[in-house]
C-alpha cells in the first residue's frame, strides 16, 4: 500500500510538472511582479508592508487587468452600466467597475444581487478562478464555481489551494500570479502565460527575463483546417508560417498536388480538381490535423435581382449555392419565367444563373412584371419572385471633380506621364451611379452618333484626342506636352454639357541651379575636398542630383597666401 501511495504522489508531481515552469526568485514573488509591472504598490513601491496588506476585490481586479494589458483601457472607459454598489468605491475605481461590468468574459461578474463589493477582501477561490480565465479556461465549460480549486490543481495552480475561503494579502496575489505566469495556457501555441504575454506585447521580454522567467518560442500549430471551397482547403495556424515550411495534403495514403498560398498564419491549398468526400490530413511543419470533406450539395436557392430593365441579357441573379457559398449549375432545375401581364413565357440562357432577353424576345414593356419560379429536385429547394420591368437606364447627368496624379509623390502633372485619373461620375435617370465603360465614350462624333458621351479636349497637344480611356471604371488620361487643357463632356441626347477644371501640364523637372554648402571637413592645400551639393529644378523645388556627373570647380580668389 505504501508503494502504491508513493507512486501516486510521483505521478501527480509529474503531471503538474508538465503544466508549470516556475523560476526560483531570490528576492521574492512581489519583486518579480513589480519588475513585470503587474503589482506597482503605493508611492514607496512594493514594500514588505504593502505586500502584507489585505487585498480588496477592487485591487485584485486592477492587478488582473494589468496582467492582461487592459489597465489603460479600463481606466479610460466610459460605460453606461455599473454594479449597484459602485458608489461604495472612490471616484478612481468608477471606470474600472464600469469596464468589468461591460466585459463579463474577464471573470468579474459580481454577485447575484448586482453588487461587486469592491472594498471586500478577495478570497483564494475568487482569485484562482480569475487565473484560470487568464490561462484560457472558460467557466461553465471547463469548470464550475464549486469546483474551482479542484480543477485548478489539475491545471497546475496550487498556490492558493489551502486559502480557498481565506482573505488574501497582496503577497498571496503575487505568489499566485507567479505560479500562473509559469503555467501553460490552453492556446495551441503550447507556451506559458508569461511567454504568451511577451508574444502579445503585453510584457517586455527583457522584463520577463529580469524577473526570472524563461520566455518560450511560440509553437507552429494547426488551429483549424477545413474545406473552404470544392477544391480548396484553408488552414489556420497559431503563428506566421516560416518560409520553406513543408506542407502536405493527403486523403488516406494518397497525396494531393496543391498550389500553396501562405499569408501570415493562414495557409490556402488549392487542388487541381474538386476534392472527393472523405477524411483528409493536412500537415504543416510538425503539426497535423484531420478534417472531413462532404460531397458538394446545394444548401440555398435565391433570387438576387429586384428589378429588370428593357435590355438584352438581363440577369435574374438566381443562384443555387453549395455549402461553401459558391454558385452551382442551374441546368438540372425546373423553372418557369413569364410575363405576368401578357403571359409570354421566356426561354432563358441557363448556366449558374438565368439571362433573359427583354428586347427582342416577347413584348415586354416598362411597368410590367416578370414572374420567376425555380425548383431544384435533388435538394428540394425552391424560390419564386416578381421582378418589375423598368425602361433601360441611360446616362442622364455627369459630375466632374479633381485630378488624381498617378505619381502620388509629384506636386504637379508633368509631360509624358500617364494613368492620371479625372474624377468623373455618371448617373442614370433613376439617380443610380453607373459604372463607366469605354463604349459609353467617344473622342469624335460618329455618324450616326453611337456613344452616349462625347469627350473633347480643349488643347489637343497637351491632352490629345484618344489619350483618355476607361480603366477599371475610372476616367484615365495621359499628359503629353506642357500647357493647359480642359475636358468637356457632352451627352447629346440630353443636351447636357459639363466641363472639368483647367488641367495644367508642366515640363518635366530638370536641374536649373545648384547650391553648395560645406565643406564637409577641413580644407588642405592640393587635396580634394567634399562639399554638399543641393539641386533645384526650374520651379524652385529640390531635385535629386546624386545621379549627375561629378562637379568640379575652382575658386577665383586664392585661398592660401603662398604655396607651401
Amino acid at each position: 500500500m505504501k508503494t502504491r501511495k508513493l507512486l501516486a504522489i510521483v505521478l501527480a508531481v509529474a503531471m503538474l510538472a508538465s503544466f508549470v515552469s516556475i523560476p526560483v526568485f531570490a528576492e521574492g514573488e512581489g519583486t518579480a511582479c513589480e519588475t513585470l509591472g503587474i503589482i506597482v504598490g503605493t508611492g514607496d513601491g512594493v514594500t514588505a508592508d504593502y505586500l502584507a496588506t489585505t487585498a480588496t476585490r477592487a485591487q485584485a481586479a486592477l492587478i488582473y487587468l494589468r496582467l492582461l494589458g487592459l489597465e489603460e483601457e479600463a481606466l479610460a472607459f466610459e460605460g453606461t452600466e455599473t454594479f449597484t454598489d459602485a458608489a461604495d468605491a472612490t471616484e478612481f475605481w468608477q471606470p474600472v467597475l464600469e469596464y468589468l461590468k461591460a466585459n463579463p468574459q474577464l471573470g468579474w461578474v459580481g454577485f447575484e444581487d448586482g453588487t461587486f463589493r469592491p472594498n471586500d477582501p478577495v478570497t483564494g477561490q475568487e482569485f484562482t478562478k480569475l487565473l484560470l480565465v487568464a490561462l484560457g479556461y472558460v467557466e461553465g465549460v471547463d469548470f464550475v464555481w464549486a469546483d474551482v480549486m479542484t480543477f485548478a490543481a489539475t491545471a497546475g495552480l496550487t498556490a492558493l489551494e489551502d486559502k480557498a475561503a481565506e482573505d488574501l494579502t497582496i503577497e498571496d496575489l503575487a505568489v499566485a500570479l507567479v505560479e500562473a505566469l509559469g503555467t501553460k495556457t490552453t492556446a495551441p501555441t503550447d507556451v506559458t502565460l508569461i511567454s504568451q504575454l511577451v508574444i502579445d506585447g503585453v510584457i517586455d521580454e527583457a522584463d520577463a527575463v529580469a524577473a526570472g522567467f524563461e520566455v518560450e518560442e511560440e509553437a507552429l500549430v494547426i488551429v483549424a483546417a477545413y474545406a473552404s471551397a470544392v477544391d480548396t482547403v484553408t488552414v489556420e495556424m497559431s503563428t506566421d508560417v516560416p518560409e520553406g515550411t513543408a506542407i502536405t495534403l493527403k486523403k488516406g495514403t494518397a497525396g494531393y498536388v496543391t498550389a500553396e498560398a501562405v499569408d501570415g498564419a493562414t495557409v490556402t491549398l488549392t487542388a487541381l480538381f474538386n476534392l472527393p468526400a472523405g477524411t483528409y490530413t493536412v500537415t504543416v511543419g510538425d503539426s497535423s490535423a484531420d478534417f472531413d470533406v462532404v460531397a458538394r450539395h446545394a444548401v440555398d436557392l435565391v433570387i438576387g435581382a429586384d428589378t429588370l430593365y428593357l435590355e438584352d441579357g438581363q440577369d435574374l441573379e438566381v443562384s443555387l449555392l453549395d455549402q461553401y457559398g459558391n454558385a452551382m449549375s442551374l441546368t438540372g432545375t425546373n423553372y418557369s419565367i413569364f410575363n405576368q401581364d401578357d403571359g409570354y413565357v421566356y426561354d432563358p440562357v441557363v448556366s449558374t444563373t438565368f439571362l433573359v432577353d427583354l428586347v427582342s424576345e416577347g413584348s415586354a414593356a416598362a411597368g410590367e412584371t416578370i414572374y420567376v419560379f425555380v425548383y431544384d429536385p435533388p435538394s428540394m429547394l425552391s424560390v419564386s419572385g416578381e421582378l418589375p420591368i423598368y425602361a433601360a437606364p441611360y446616362i442622364e447627368t455627369i459630375t466632374v471633380g479633381g485630378v488624381t496624379n498617378s505619381d502620388e509623390d509629384a506636386v504637379r502633372l508633368y509631360t509624358n506621364t500617364d494613368n492620371h485619373i479625372l474624377d468623373v461620375k455618371a448617373f442614370d435617370q433613376y439617380g443610380q451611379e453607373m459604372t463607366l465603360v469605354g463604349s459609353m465614350f467617344d473622342t469624335v462624333i460618329p455618324s450616326p452618333y453611337e456613344a452616349q458621351v462625347q469627350v473633347l479636349s480643349s488643347n489637343g497637344s497637351v491632352i490629345p484626342a484618344g489619350s483618355h480611356y476607361i480603366d477599371g471604371g475610372e476616367f484615365t488620361f495621359d499628359a503629353v506636352d506642357p500647357g493647359m487643357a480642359m475636358f468637356t463632356f457632352v451627352i447629346p441626347d440630353q443636351a447636357f454639357i459639363v466641363t472639368s477644371e483647367m488641367i495644367t501640364v508642366y515640363a518635366e523637372p530638370a536641374v536649373a541651379s545648384i547650391e553648395i554648402a560645406g565643406p564637409a571637413g577641413p580644407l588642405y592645400a592640393y587635396e580634394a575636398a567634399d562639399f554638399d551639393v543641393f539641386g533645384f529644378d526650374q520651379y524652385g523645388d529640390p531635385i535629386d542630383v546624386s545621379g549627375c556627373d561629378p562637379i568640379s570647380f575652382t575658386v577665383t580668389n586664392p585661398i592660401f597666401e603662398s604655396d607651401p
